[in-house]
């Protein structure tokens, strides 16, 4: 074998070698690492056996084949996925930011539990159309109690909203909806068992300050209703981590986890039914927000946690409030004031610091057991 003229292919993941054929390579490609090895004059013969003899004193030659081990591409995954959680959760943002503008509009002309009804009608039929050929079993799940739990937090939340912004300041119920971003992060950490950084809690601290700077609460009184809104809140914040729990893996998939939150609000303000009649004509045409924009949300939002932790994508629920103020600037010539723009500012900020890596604790969240 003419080793000082062997010709040495690119490896390739999976490719085996006797360990002497790894040697070989080994010296040939980086001479440095064997600082004993005799340097040969090109064209001369080396005898396989001393080839083997000396590099024996560095490599083990037994009979197990080496492989070449691919590169592993763990680290372009988790990117790829945290890019599109972002952009699902800026999506979401969008969106909700549109339901928002159009339930203003209804204004009084609709209750909360009339709309949040049609909302999850909507999303309930979002479901059935996006299930296709999944037909029933999209309702299958291992995790009925914590399914259940999701869909009933969601409804506490719901009227814990509507107790606050009918006995507070609207400015006052607005900020204190905005602190669900620290919550994601607190409870990421107790039920996930996810690593928050502490540049992630200064993050989250960051965004929650910008908010503040653009609601501009006035927290004039201090009573019993804004302890009950300050813990409510918790509820949307714990919601949203349950959302991760669900789909962890071996869990439900995005639709299983999206028809139970819809159906169980459902049920829950049916008794609205008995009490009201429908929305006037006039408001049929601003529902759409609540039909549309507001379940396909609600499904970015789902499926944003399934692709990265909950705690870095908190930050991103404060994004309606940019978004609602760039639509101030571009459909109704509204300059936020100084204040407002050290908040977007801020906002922004707590989204990039947010991506910062928090890898998951040694014992984070185990799998469910395999269905039967």
């Amino acid at each position: 074998m003419d080793a000082a003229g062997l010709s040495n292919p690119p490896l390739r993941a999976g490719q085996r070698f006797s360990p002497l054929q790894l040697a070989l390579r080994l010296g040939s490609r980086c001479p440095a690492l064997f600082p004993h090895q005799r340097r040969y004059p090109p064209g001369e013969r080396r005898h396989r056996s001393l080839v083997s003899l000396q590099f024996g004193q560095y490599c083990d030659f037994s009979e197990r084949p080496y492989t070449v081990a691919p590169q592993n591409p763990a680290g372009g995954a988790v990117m790829k996925s945290q890019r599109l959680a972002v952009g699902l959760m800026i999506g979401q943002a969008v969106l909700f930011a549109i339901e928002t503008a159009m339930i203003h509009q209804i204004g009084s002309r609709g209750s909360a539990m009339q709309l949040s009804l049609l909302r999850g009608g909507a999303g309930v039929t979002l479901v059935v159309l996006l299930s296709g050929a999944t037909g029933w079993s999209v309702i299958k799940t291992d995790q009925l109690p914590l399914q259940l739990l999701r869909g009933l937090v969601s409804a506490l939340y719901l009227w814990v909203l509507i107790y606050s912004f009918a006995h507070m300041p609207f400015a006052d119920a607005t900020a204190i909806s905005y602190t669900q971003a620290a919550y994601i992060v607190g409870f990421s950490a107790l039920i996930l068992n996810e690593r928050v950084t502490t540049l992630r809690w200064i993050a989250t601290a960051i965004g929650t300050v910008g908010a503040l700077l653009i609601i501009k609460p006035a927290f004039l009184d201090r009573n019993v209703v804004y302890v009950a809104a300050l813990l409510g809140t918790s509820l949307n914040g714990l919601a949203f981590v349950l959302n991760k729990y669900l789909q962890r893996p071996g869990g439900d998939s995005e639709l299983t986890t999206m028809f139970y939150v819809n159906a169980i609000a459902v049920v829950c303000n049916l008794p609205v039914l008995a009490t009201t009649t429908l929305p006037e004509p006039d408001v049929w045409p601003w529902l759409s927000g609540v039909l549309i924009f507001g379940p396909v949300g609600m499904y970015l939002g789902i499926v944003a946690v399934k692709h990265a932790s909950a705690s870095s994508l908190g930050p991103y629920t404060l994004l309606r409030l940019v978004i609602a103020i760039t639509g101030g600037i571009v459909l109704f010539r509204e300059i936020p004031d100084l204040l407002s723009w050290l908040g977007v500012v801020a906002i922004l900020s707590s989204c990039l610091l947010a991506l910062a890596p928090g890898s998951p604790r040694a014992g984070s969240i185990e799998a469910p057991s395999k269905r039967r």
